[in-house]
């Protein structure tokens, strides 16, 4: 094995082994499995049946009930009770028949609405139950009025409900299209953009504070005797490169078995994830984490302390913020010259390309150049970074500037 397969090895296995690693990797997980079955559960085991009934008393006469039908489903039933027979409602109400009772009423003294309601519910905190009666309730009084306007049932039908709308991107190739469309596809870009974005942050910092506490304890010393400065370097940088990709890896796998869950419960949302999609969120975050690492390697090996790395951190941070205060732009206006030439920066590519192949349907060649770009990039800052770092782990004593920094990167 080779000498920066070996600090690969070390700076691998010593952090999977950790218990910070093992609490973190459980506990999100753990969190997330929460948010998504603790609901579904309260669900299923809050209501018997699984249905819920809601009885509308009408004192005005205006209700009728197909209006009432075509807001029930199979969870949801309405129903039209007389006046007197309010007590009734009141009473299976208060024994769990009825989810709750609504009371519909003239209101003469309003001039603005001539309606009145007043929902009686053993939870007036049931925020949900209050918007479904109150949307049903005026989607009746509406077909009732437009009825009586002369309109058909099939025109009531089109005014009441919502036109639905799909979403697609269009591709070059002519019935092709791999790309999720709408809001699916809105969300998977902004999780991606914004776990290129985590990984580069924190993995960036763990990079940097692992080789200054290295450096302040004396260990690079005995470890630059038997191992060049570039291969410390790079085996630290992949070595916990690999394991940040460890613990997505888990992650991803519980996600995805827990959105299974949910969707398997749900028919609201049901898209399904491109593998080329996946194939460029693997790579993007691959050279998003090596571009940055390598500069926070770089920069570690500088100082001795997180405080003295502050003031040359900075900077290199902004690199990092600026795409994610203009991915919404990008995401959301993909093609425009602006979102092109910001994506084709290399600092800020794996975060707005990322974003911008997620929402549309990206040239090929602006891809490429993109990746050509990046990769050239890296070799420079590759190069510039071992230069610095074989200077930085054997310098103590003394805070260098950042001017001081780019002429270590100089020397041959």
């Amino acid at each position: 094995m080779s000498k920066a397969g070996i600090v690969i090895r070390k700076e691998y296995l010593e952090r999977v082994k950790g218990k910070g690693f093992i609490i973190s990797t459980i506990l999100i997980p753990v969190i997330f499995s929460a948010f998504i079955l603790i609901p579904l559960a309260l669900a299923f085991f809050t209501s018997s049946d699984g249905k819920e009934v809601y009885a509308i008393v009408d004192e005005t006469g205006v209700i009728n009930a197909p209006a009432l039908r075509a807001s029930s489903d199979a969870k949801t039933i309405f129903e039209i009770l007389k006046p007197e027979d309010k007590e009734i409602a009141r009473q299976h109400t208060v024994t769990g028949k009825f989810t709750a009772y609504v009371v519909l009423s003239n209101d003469s003294a309003n001039s603005e609405t001539p309606f009145k309601a007043i929902v009686y519910s053993k939870n007036v905190g049931d925020f949900e139950s209050q918007r479904l009666v109150r949307n049903t309730l005026q989607r009746a009084l509406r077909s009732h009025f437009l009825s009586q306007k002369g309109y058909s049932e099939m025109e009531v039908k089109v005014i009441n409900d919502p036109l639905k709308l799909e979403t697609q991107v269009v591709s070059k190739d002519e019935g092709k299209s791999d790309k999720m469309g709408g809001f699916s596809g809105f969300i998977v870009a902004y999780v991606m953009v914004f776990l290129i974005y985590g990984t580069i942050f924190s993995y960036g910092a763990v990079v940097s504070s692992s080789v200054m506490e290295e450096k302040s304890s004396k260990v690079m010393e005995v470890m630059a005797a038997s191992v060049t400065p570039f291969d410390l370097m790079l085996g630290k940088i992949v070595g916990i490169g690999l394991v940040g990709f460890t613990q997505y890896l888990i992650w991803s796998v519980v996600s995805f078995g827990m959105s299974a869950v949910s969707l398997s419960m749900s028919t609201k949302f049901n898209f399904s994830l491109p593998a080329s999609l996946l194939v460029y969120f693997v790579l993007f975050f691959i050279y998003g984490y090596l571009l940055f690492a390598t500069i926070y390697a770089a920069i570690g090996s500088a100082f001795e302390n997180a405080q003295d790395a502050q003031s040359v951190q900075a900077p290199i941070s902004m690199l990092v913020i600026i795409p994610i205060l203009v991915v919404q732009y990008v995401i959301s206006k993909p093609d425009s010259t602006f979102s092109v030439i910001m994506s084709l920066i290399p600092f800020f590519s794996p975060i707005l390309m990322m974003g911008r192949i997620a929402s549309s349907d990206v040239p090929v060649w602006q891809i490429a150049l993109c990746f050509f770009i990046m990769t050239a990039t890296f070799y420079g800052i590759l190069k510039a970074a071992a230069k610095i770092y074989r200077i930085g782990i054997l310098m103590y004593g003394k805070k260098p500037t950042l001017g001081e920094i780019v002429k270590w990167a100089r020397y041959s």
